[in-house]
């Protein structure tokens, strides 16, 4: 972690004009608080382009072109989550871009783009360590206080965090000082609740098992909020349907790209139990969910998913 954030503490101290970040997930508090350093940092604009909504020339245009020699930073998203046809147009684009400005990007494979000499790739690790955690928050919060103890406690509870738990827990650290038991007794499990906890639950949905995810979703429901769950389950019903159409077409090498995050489970053999057109109506079904919770609706909108999924899965 010492030599990556040596090499992120000035984007333009690289000889690269475009900058790929890597990791197997995605980590949107980290990029938010990479940029903001940067933007405090350097003498740069750092701006966002939005390459899936916006016209194509119009943000070639951008990147082109300079005002009076100015350098900006353009943030550019994950490229993972453009279609096919956009992701290859802009990944060929990087690959030859030489300036005038610096462009940052996600993609969880960045060899492609990599093999180029004016690319630059980052790779992340998924999980953060003790000393990780401390030489990420002497970079991203320069002025803040050494707090050992309560750095030394995290730890001995959590074992490991992933990248963007440790970012939030230390935006939690800068405010809680001398409170710091209260804070472990009452709010660490609500904040960081286990990704085995998740899994678990995900691997009895797919799996079928009404009796085992209803009992663990009475334990669990409550530590995140409901729009948490919405996301939650909209990206593993998405990567769920997606893989059970990449394995129906035979195409093994793009269902095991979509498979991160979803439960060893379904990947092995309980996708078989599922068809494309269930996954997508479920998903549909959810998003209506979704819509009830932002109109007046309330948790039970959730619980009567489960019911619907459970009852379209017999």
């Amino acid at each position: 972690m010492n030599v990556l954030v040596q090499k992120l503490n000035q984007p333009s101290a690289s000889d690269a004009s475009v900058l790929v970040l890597s990791s197997e997930q995605y980590c949107p508090v980290f990029v938010s608080l990479m940029l903001r350093h940067w933007k405090r940092i350097s003498g740069h604009q750092v701006q966002r382009l939005d390459l899936e909504s916006a016209e194509t020339a119009s943000i070639i245009s951008k990147l082109d072109m300079s005002f009076l020699g100015q350098t900006i930073v353009y943030w550019c998203g994950s490229l993972d989550a453009l279609d096919a046809k956009k992701r290859m147009f802009w990944q060929k684009y990087f690959a030859l871009y030489t300036g005038p400005h610096i462009v940052i990007c996600f993609t969880k494979d960045a060899q492609e783009l990599n093999a180029s000499q004016s690319v630059e790739a980052f790779l992340f690790p998924e999980s953060v360590t003790m000393q990780d955690y401390d030489q990420l928050r002497a970079w991203l919060y320069p002025n803040s206080r050494e707090n050992k103890t309560f750095t030394g406690r995290l730890f001995r509870i959590s074992g490991t965090l992933v990248l963007d738990q440790a970012c939030i827990m230390m935006q939690y650290q800068a405010v809680v000082g001398s409170k710091s038991s209260d804070f472990f007794e009452q709010w660490l499990e609500k904040i960081l609740i286990p990704d085995h906890s998740l899994f678990r639950l995900s691997e009895y949905f797919f799996g079928k098992n009404k009796q085992q995810f209803l009992a663990m979703w009475q334990d669990v429901s409550h530590e995140f909020p409901d729009q948490f769950w919405i996301a939650f389950w909209s990206e593993q019903l998405w990567r769920a349907s997606c893989y059970v159409f990449l394995q129906q077409q035979k195409n093994n090498a793009d269902a095991k790209k979509i498979a991160h995050r979803l439960p060893f489970s379904f990947i092995n053999k309980d996708w078989r139990r599922h068809t494309y057109e269930h996954l997508k109506d479920a998903h549909a079904q959810l998003v209506d969910a979704d819509f009830q919770l932002k109109y007046g609706g309330t948790s039970a909108q959730l619980d009567r998913f489960y019911l619907e999924f459970f009852k379209m899965s017999q």
